[in-house]
């Protein structure tokens, strides 16, 4: 199913998945919604910014036909809305926090006051993740209570202290970045460890025998095995 989507949590769930993980920003209006990019254009049938464009407008676009002609008219949903049907689902939830450039602070805060309000009753609150370090600050400074995890494309030497800062429970790096070594430091330390995004089964398989705790995937069928 095409990422992002109403489609892709309901898929994963008839697969037997039990955690989902997700990307959110905000629109010109300052909606949340689940977007991976910066600009809308490899995802929907639309062009330009998300940071300049309005949800309203947002809402009219395919999201679907880029993926497969079975998932044309599929929109392009808001946090709160893909949020609930992961409720609804029974579905944990990784809330990757992707802000568009210079929203870093803005979108962290304003995450976390939406992941305050949903999950304010549940038994298991969703993992927050970012690439940016500001943004996992500014959620933490929000919500506390709710875990937080930190995204590398290559492990970096202070890694440990950035961790440290934004109290994450986790340490997310690219697989093809990482060596057993280093995803034994990071267990070492306390933390989990997970790796993104992990097509291969034997790649998979790999990386378990050297100590991740979960990796992210968008090959549901064969990873199930």
């Amino acid at each position: 199913a095409p990422e992002n989507t109403l489609a892709g949590l309901r898929t994963a769930a008839q697969q037997k998945y039990q955690a989902v993980e997700f990307d959110v920003k905000l629109a010109a209006c300052g909606t949340l919604i689940v977007m991976h990019d910066d600009t809308l254009n490899r995802t929907t049938n639309g062009d330009g910014l998300v940071a300049a464009t309005r949800y309203e407008d947002i809402a009219k676009l395919d999201a679907g036909t880029w993926h497969s002609a079975e998932f044309t008219g599929e929109r392009v949903p808001t946090f709160i809305a893909l949020a609930k049907l992961c409720i609804e689902l029974g579905l944990l939830c990784n809330v990757e926090i992707k802000p568009n450039v210079g929203q870093e602070r803005e979108t962290g805060e304003a995450i976390a006051l939406a992941c305050r309000k949903i999950w304010q009753d549940k038994k298991y609150l969703p993992l927050l993740t970012s690439f940016s370090y500001d943004a996992l600050l500014a959620a933490k400074a929000i919500a506390p209570e709710f875990p937080r995890g930190i995204l590398f494309e290559y492990l970096p030497a202070d890694w440990k202290a950035q961790a440290e800062q934004v109290e994450c429970v986790s340490v997310n790096c690219n697989h093809a970045h990482v060596n057993a070594d280093q995803i034994q430091s990071i267990r070492g330390a306390g933390y989990r460890m997970i790796c993104y995004t992990v097509n291969d089964v034997a790649k998979a398989r790999k990386l378990f025998a050297w100590g991740v705790d979960g990796i992210f995937t968008d090959n549901l069928v064969e990873m199930k095995q």
